[in-house]
């Protein structure tokens, strides 16, 4: 016999089950690179590019994710997979490393003509408040002005200066302080 109460559970079950994504969908396949070894995922993180490729990302904890073409995974050292570049102290110049990771993000975006990218300009702590955030203003132009002569839109590159504000390293260390001076990009 039917039961009125168990009504909104079953509606919920159904509700569900509807907009469950089976796991083995591969819209989306990612490949968390570790010291020794790669392994390929499906998740929904990441998005897609206009061409339905997977978006390459970083997680956040360290390990460099990146989109796999079903053939062979995308190499942790493509610079697609490089979503920071550092700076030295006091200086918003590119080294020819940072270069060509930003030439390669430019690149994407010229292949993926929705893409839309912020630029985010970090500095360490040391200078005043108001130096550090137009130093991370600076940076995150260098960053901007290498992907325009490329032929990507201003209007689709956003800037924003953290400054000192978000450190990924605290403490008063050289160590610390260089993983600070960077420009972080992040696809939206």
């Amino acid at each position: 016999m039917f039961k009125p109460a168990a009504l909104p559970v079953l509606l919920l079950s159904l509700l569900l089950a509807a907009c469950a994504r089976p796991v083995s969908d591969p819209s989306v396949s990612i490949e968390r690179i570790g010291d020794d070894q790669a392994t390929s995922t499906t998740t929904g993180l990441g998005g897609t590019g206009s061409d339905g490729s997977a978006l390459p990302f970083t997680t956040g904890e360290g390990d460099t994710v990146g989109e796999t073409t079903g053939a062979a995974p995308v190499s942790q050292y493509d610079p697609l997979n490089q979503r920071v570049i550092y700076f030295a102290y006091d200086s918003s110049q590119l080294s020819a490393e940072s270069r060509s990771v930003a030439e390669a993000h430019a690149q994407y975006m010229l292949n993926n003509p929705s893409a839309q990218i912020v630029l985010e300009g970090h500095a360490d702590e040391r200078g005043t408040r108001e130096y550090n955030l137009a130093l991370g203003e600076r940076r995150a132009r260098s960053v901007s002005e290498i992907m325009n002569a490329y032929g990507v839109e201003t209007g689709r590159i956003q800037l924003i200066s953290y400054g000192e504000e978000q450190p990924v390293a605290l403490g008063s260390t050289e160590e610390a302080w260089r993983q600070n001076r960077r420009v972080e990009l992040l696809y939206q």
